[in-house]
């Protein structure tokens, strides 16, 4: 501001306001003179007093009436101004394309922020519905009249559960009690979220009991890490009409005992729309509804009664729709001969027609032979089996009848994959199909006991060409993530059941079963073989191209037939430990050899390699410095 505009601002204030002040200071004064007279008969009693300090009360009653007028003309001022700024920001949102559009529009878009915005750990205060209350009083009136916007209610929110169950209205709710990602948000939601959760889990009774009076609103309860889950219950004995999904997991170490019966029924047995339920430790008898009408179902760590798996059975066949299926640790007290249980398998197996995903973990064996007795699946089937600890190979999962292009089409593979792990005591067999609706995969996954990985292996390799449908297998993958090779014996005798295989890949494979890879008078392993990929094990350069010359130039030779037998065509080599590609005078020789036979031969270099090729250009730096070290020394 200049110089001239500032004393022509003060001109017209010292103009204006005294007049201004002085009008105002008359209201009050009178205002006061007319208090005054009414008290003038009390004051009578005091008048010696009022004498004394007539000479000061003159000035305080000055002082009071000027503050009260200053105080009124800043209030006033305030309020004019506050009005002029609210008229031009009103006409400001007026010229702006979002505030031109319709409500119903803006509400849209409103919903949609709250949905991209569903996985942030960000306090309640800074998400999108109570952010709209402070924009403006249009927003803040379309975010009050949307009631989408206010219908989940967390742990983290649920201080503030009258003003969502107010602003929802009629909408159906999501009610969750789950830990979230506390690791991944701000300072101040992990510093809340460490005192808020805690406190609603260790009382579930009183985190719910907003909403116990809306249970005919809720569309999803999701509660997890609950200590005691069967103190739900007594809490949920009204219907539930709107609700779609159900969630409850008790603590990790809870195993649940489901009773024949429950003394009360959960939600008075009206769920109609339940199609979703995740129960963990937590188990309602096997009559109660929640378990029909289902799309997806997870169940674990429950134990049911006595050989009531025909009834469980009986609840997945009044899920028509049934899509996924998770089931881990359930335990029926079946007999351990299946015998004894075949005879209540059902005369028309279940069918499942619209069953996409299946995961089968640590169940009793014969409850995975009745399941498999019992059922018929689809060939668009992702089925994942957890076999128990030192299960007895496939027997332990399949029925001995069981007819694979009937009851699990899915199991029909034309690839394999096997790969170990933890030192080779875990084994993952996993089949490919290619389905023209997409591709699927089984998986089974089997673990051994007492660190006596090599003797389950034994056992349990030769067991796929004999229990499972591999006769149509192509493509095989064999490897070890623990960097310890496969013993060759079992990986041998299951090659040796695969005459169709096509494509072999071999990861931290033994030199043995290399060697067994090469064609002679007595070992044809694989004779259809077109495809080779070694990586990360050990062969020798001379048995390397022996290998290679057997599958690619035994026309030649007499004494192997070529009936049947295929040329290899591709041979991909990669991180084989003895012929290194940072070696090139041993490299070199081998790759020659193998240039002058009919297949192509595709090198890469492994990471070990890589790493090693800069760790020696790192020291042959430093040998160099060192030496420019010494000729500076030796020149001074």
């Amino acid at each position: 501001m200049d110089d001239l505009l500032h004393d022509e601002l003060q001109a017209l204030v010292h103009d204006s306001l005294p007049q201004l002040v002085h009008a105002l200071y008359k209201k009050f004064e009178q205002q006061r003179d007319h208090e005054v007279n009414e008290e003038k008969s009390t004051r009578a009693q005091s008048r010696s007093l009022e004498t004394c300090a007539s000479s000061h009360r003159g000035f305080d009653e000055e002082r009071d009436i000027l503050s009260l007028a200053h105080a009124f003309l800043v209030e006033a001022t305030n309020s004019h101004v506050e009005q002029r700024l609210s008229a031009i920001r009103a006409r400001y949102h007026h010229l702006c394309l979002i505030d031109r559009l319709p409500n119903e529009v803006l509400s849209l878009i409103f919903e949609l922020a709250t949905v991209d915005q569903e996985w942030e750990c960000v306090i309640p205060e800074m998400k999108t519905p109570l952010t709209l209350l402070r924009v403006s009083k249009r927003w803040r009136s379309v975010a009050q009249s949307s009631p989408s916007l206010w219908t989940k209610i967390d742990a983290m929110c649920r201080y503030l559960a009258p003003l969502f169950l107010a602003n929802s209205k009629g909408a159906p709710l999501d009610i969750e009690l789950a830990a979230g990602l506390p690791f991944f948000g701000e300072k101040a939601y992990r510093e809340r979220h460490a005192r808020v959760y805690p406190a609603h889990v260790a009382d579930i009774a009183k985190f719910l009991s907003p909403f116990l009076s809306h249970i005919s609103r809720w569309r999803s309860l999701e509660l997890v890490d609950i200590p005691q889950p069967t103190e739900l219950i007594p809490l949920l004995l009204s219907s539930a009409p709107r609700l779609e999904m159900l969630v409850i997991q008790a603590e990790q170490a809870v195993l649940a005992t489901s009773h024949a019966e429950g003394s009360s029924t959960m939600f008075l047995g009206s769920t109609p729309l339940l199609r979703h339920v995740n129960l963990h430790g937590f188990a309602p008898p096997l009559s109660s509804s929640l378990y029909t009408g289902l799309t997806t179902l997870t169940l674990s760590r429950i134990n049911y009664p006595p050989h009531s798996i025909h009834q469980f059975l009986h609840n997945l066949s009044q899920c028509p729709l049934l899509a996924e299926l998770d089931v881990a640790r359930l335990y029926f007290e079946l007999p351990e001969r299946f015998e004894d249980l075949n005879s209540f398998v059902p005369s028309s197996p279940v069918v499942f027609q619209h069953l996409r995903r299946m995961a089968l973990h640590g169940l009793e064996e014969n409850a995975m032979r009745y399941l498999f007795a019992s059922s018929r699946f689809p060939p668009f089937l992702n089925l994942t089996v957890h076999a128990r600890p030192h299960a007895d190979g496939f027997g332990s999962i399949f029925p001995p009848t069981i007819e694979f292009a009937t009851s699990l089409p899915t199991a029909i593979a034309s690839s394999l994959h096997i790969e170990s792990s933890d030192n080779n005591t875990s084994f993952t067999l996993g089949g490919k199909v290619d389905h023209p609706n997409g591709v699927y995969w089984s998986e089974f996954v089997f673990r051994s006991i007492d660190r006596v990985g090599p003797e389950y292996a034994a056992r349990l390799f030769p067991q796929v060409p004999q229990q499972l449908p591999v006769q149509f297998i192509e493509k095989l993958y064999m490897g070890s993530n623990a960097h310890v090779p496969l013993s060759a014996e079992p990986c041998i005798a299951l090659l040796s059941g695969l005459p169709a295989l096509k494509t072999l890949s071999l990861d931290h494979s033994s030199p043995l079963l290399l060697h067994a890879l090469i064609l002679t008078t007595e070992s044809r392993i694989c004779p259809l073989l077109h495809e080779l990929s070694i990586a990360n094990s050990e062969i020798s350069s001379e048995k390397l191209v022996s290998l290679a010359t057997s599958r690619t130039l035994f026309d030649a030779d007499n004494n192997l037939p070529p009936d049947g037998t295929t040329h290899l065509r591709l041979l991909k080599l990669q991180g084989i430990l003895s012929i290194s590609l940072s070696k090139s005078d041993v490299w070199e020789p081998v790759n020659q050899a193998l240039s002058k036979l009919p297949l192509v031969v595709e090198w890469e270099m492994a990471d070990w390699e890589t790493d090693q090729q800069i760790m020696e250009a790192e020291d042959e730096m430093e040998r160099e410095r060192e030496a420019l070290r010494a000729t500076a020394s030796s020149g001074e």
